[in-house]
């Protein structure tokens, strides 16, 4: 199997007409270039730090019916393993949230209670829905102390290795 060069896989002008695209819009597009798959990794930082991740909107559509979305490290990843199997990308993320939550928010959003939902990984891989607690419960605290706990411990570890950047060392 051959290999290619990123500036192989760049299509030109005349590849993307033979493609079946008019030449007056080809001529419209100043930038082709080349994405690769995005990994799990980076599915899950895209969930945790971007503003307009489909995690942040989730927690805002909660947060419009008056409840509390959280989810652990494990089901960030498990989201976004399911994201990478459907070959979706980020924009696929979206499509999980719906399919993993879009039934508990309905029956949820009734509610005057003050509800915190939890999506864990175990329950993602078991195929179960999300823990379901209201807030003044035990276990919320300790499982909000071991999120705080796991988030400071990533913290610290991206503070120490930030890829792409120089740490004084480099030659």
């Amino acid at each position: 199997k051959r290999e290619y060069s990123d500036k192989e896989l760049i299509p030109s002008a005349e590849d993307v007409i033979r493609f079946g695209f008019m030449p007056e819009l080809v001529g419209r597009i100043p930038v082709r270039t080349v994405y690769y798959p995005l990994s799990e990794d980076s599915l899950v930082e895209i969930m945790l730090h971007c503003k307009t991740s489909a995690y942040r909107e989730y927690q805002r559509r909660f947060q419009q019916v008056g409840l509390e979305l959280k989810c652990d490290r494990a089901a960030l990843r498990e989201i976004a393993r399911a994201a990478k199997e459907q070959g979706m990308g980020a924009r696929g993320l979206r499509a999980v949230f719906d399919k993993l939550l879009s039934e508990t928010r309905y029956e949820l959003s009734g509610t005057d209670r003050e509800i915190r939902c939890l999506l864990r990984g175990k329950e993602i891989r078991e195929h179960k829905p999300p823990l379901i607690h209201d807030r003044s419960n035990l276990e919320i605290r300790q499982f909000e102390r071991k999120i705080a706990a796991l988030e400071r411990k990533r913290s610290k570890g991206l503070r120490r290795h930030r890829p792409g950047h120089s740490d004084g060392n480099s030659t």
